[in-house]
């Protein structure tokens, strides 16, 4: 077998769209990766972990950012760059330099008196009729991110028969979701009636597994009608080609994941398309086995994942109530066991109890 040489990989904390250093040429992570599958012969999931822990590394090691106010206080500059609002400091606070919410607001100068609002957040950005990728700046006609544009999908049947159904919008967000469950509760075939509801409204859907779950007789039905990704190379070069995306009409309009294998394959990849969801006008309903970090691969998708409350729990959960209801508000564990597809609908701190219907 042919060794290649290590190649120096370096990241540069806040050095924008081109972080990365390699061979004395600056890159973007996807060129990065490509960079290194070319020269060391890496596969895609490997190219990506040498990046991820260089840019680790960098971060441990980079100052403290400076961060001053533009000259009419309402804006802010980090290490003397660009003016950016009081939104964009606090998400590169967050995701370059990896603060907590929290370390990220008292970082922040106060604000003068009479300062003008800060630029809009992504909340406020995803209700206009323009998208705006992270990768170009470039605005392209959107699909429409009113929340009739994408409408709620059939999920099951509650108490008195009435129909429950799962939510892709809340107001003008999308909105994402979690289904947990152990092995044989149904979480495969809740996922599969997603996928029939999305169909049926013509929505466009990806699924994403890296636990074989592609074959399980729950998706037979329904396999014709989506996209599907079964491969953790091909999942890195397509979320890399879904966030780089200028084209709204080819993004998908619902990702599913069926297991965590997936998610802890590239977290920091996973959070980046929960974080621009809006933008990229997508939803993502993710299937776990528990609600514990380590199915995320990062407490950052884990979050994004339940950023509305929204949650499907099928089966008696593992955990503490307390601990349980910190990711899944207002649930209440069963008292006795329960049959594969039933459980309990949960949105906000409402919830319902649920028969999943095939």
């Amino acid at each position: 077998m042919v060794q290649y040489p290590e190649t120096d990989v370096r990241y540069e904390v806040g050095a924008g769209p081109y972080p990365y250093r390699i061979d004395g040429r600056r890159m973007s992570q996807g060129e990065a990766r490509s960079y290194l599958a070319e020269v060391e012969n890496l596969g895609a999931l490997d190219a990506q972990r040498r990046l991820d822990m260089a840019a680790v590394e960098a971060v441990h090691d980079a100052p403290a950012p400076r961060i001053g106010q533009g000259p009419d206080n309402s804006s802010y500059r980090i290490d003397g760059g660009p003016e950016l609002s009081r939104d964009q400091v606090l998400d590169r606070l967050v995701r370059e330099w990896r603060y907590t919410p929290a370390e990220a607001e008292q970082a922040l100068p106060a604000a003068a008196p009479g300062a003008v609002p800060a630029l809009p957040s992504d909340r406020e950005q995803g209700a206009g009729n323009t998208r705006t990728t992270p990768a170009t700046g470039n605005t392209a006609p959107a699909r429409p991110a009113a929340p009739g544009a994408a409408p709620d999908l059939p999920l099951g049947r509650g108490r008195l028969r009435t129909d429950l159904s799962w939510r892709l919008f809340d107001r003008d967000m999308r909105a994402h979701g979690l289904v947990v469950g152990p092995p044989g509760s149904g979480g495969s075939t809740a996922l599969a009636r997603l996928a029939d509801g999305a169909h049926t409204a013509g929505l466009r859907t990806l699924v994403v597994t890296l636990d074989k779950a592609h074959l399980d007789p729950a998706w037979e039905a329904v396999a014709p009608h989506v996209s599907w990704c079964t491969d953790a190379d091909a999942m890195v070069r397509d979320l890399t080609a879904l966030l780089d995306l200028d084209d709204p009409a080819r993004t998908p309009d619902l990702v599913l994941v069926d297991g965590s294998g997936a998610l802890q394959a590239a977290p920091q990849l996973w959070y980046r398309l929960l974080r621009f969801a809006t933008r990229l006008q997508v939803s993502v309903v993710a299937r776990t086995y528990s609600t514990g970090l380590g199915e995320f691969g990062d407490d950052a998708v884990r979050a994004r994942l339940t950023l509305h409350g929204q949650y499907l729990a099928l089966g008696r959960l593992r955990g503490t109530t307390p601990v349980l209801q910190h990711t899944l508000p207002g649930y209440t564990p069963p008292l006795f066991r329960t049959r594969p597809g039933r459980g309990v609908y949960g949105y906000g701190r409402a919830t319902a109890a649920v028969t999943v219907t095939a």
